[in-house]
């Protein structure tokens, strides 16, 4: 069990810009506390979304796969082997 954990921890599955970052920043102060979705398909939901936590009601199989600036982010669970996920703009 150990090793899962020290394996899952050099395992980065999110990054995010540092204009990310700061907007983020600006967002959590005015707002409070955030969360973080992305869902699967084609459409606008496949950009990753910031809602304000508990703004979003999450479906039976979405995971949390990590944390922006320590807010949960959350994806379908379609998108969870689909690699890395890189936030460089919010909707």
């Amino acid at each position: 069990m150990a090793l899962y954990f020290l394996i899952m921890e050099k395992i980065k599955r999110l990054s995010a810009s540092q204009a990310a970052l700061e907007l983020i920043e600006m967002l959590s102060g005015k707002f409070g506390d955030l969360m973080f979705y992305q869902a699967g398909g084609c459409c606008e939901g496949t950009q990753p979304q910031c809602f304000e936590k508990g703004g979003f009601y999450l479906r039976y199989g979405d995971v949390c796969i990590g944390d922006v600036n320590g807010f949960e982010f959350w994806v379908d669970k379609d998108l969870l082997n689909t690699g890395n996920i890189h936030i460089s703009r919010l909707m």
